[in-house]
């Protein structure tokens, strides 16, 4: 669903200037997971790398063309960055404790490892974070198209919204 090319049967949104303002950000935060990939491949985190590979490319897919956007793809790389936090967060625990194996053979690619997963950790909140106020924008449009009432009745129903 993620790596789907097509729109055909996923829900496609015309972006609100808030949505497109988001999604730009989201554009520099995608080239720094670019960045970041590639560091992975220089400190010989190739695993890390692929994965951080796929996870661009499922937020490029979701924000590529500037006059619609793919609501399920920006959860889907909303998710994706949440986990990858997570995860790099239990990596500095196991850095910092010494109980994992570094990739690589020399000194330098040790010190790359270590700034890429601290800086991978503070990238991953900070992708997560813009995805997530994206996710929202374009839930709420959606929201709009199917009910176009529904934020009033929010406001009235009570543990919903």
């Amino acid at each position: 669903m993620c790596l789907v090319s097509g729109f055909s049967d996923m829900p496609t949104l015309i972006p609100t200037p808030k949505a497109k303002k988001i999604a730009s950000v989201l554009w520099v935060a995608l080239n720094f997971h670019v960045i970041l990939a590639i560091m992975e491949f220089s400190c010989l985190s190739v695993i890390d790398g692929m994965f951080d590979m796929i996870g661009a490319v499922i937020g490029y897919c979701a924000i590529r063309d500037p006059n619609r956007f793919n609501v399920y793809q920006v959860l889907c790389y909303c998710i994706y960055t949440g986990m990858d936090f997570f995860w790099s967060t239990v990596r500095i625990v196991l850095l910092a404790t010494k109980a994992t194996k570094i990739p690589g053979t020399t000194k330098w690619q040790y010190h790359l490892y270590v700034a890429t997963v601290i800086a991978g950790t503070v990238f991953y909140l900070i992708a997560s974070i813009i995805s997530n106020l994206l996710y929202r924008e374009l839930r709420d449009i959606l929201h709009d198209i199917a009910d176009p009432n529904w934020r009033s009745e929010a406001g009235q129903q009570s543990g919903y919204g």
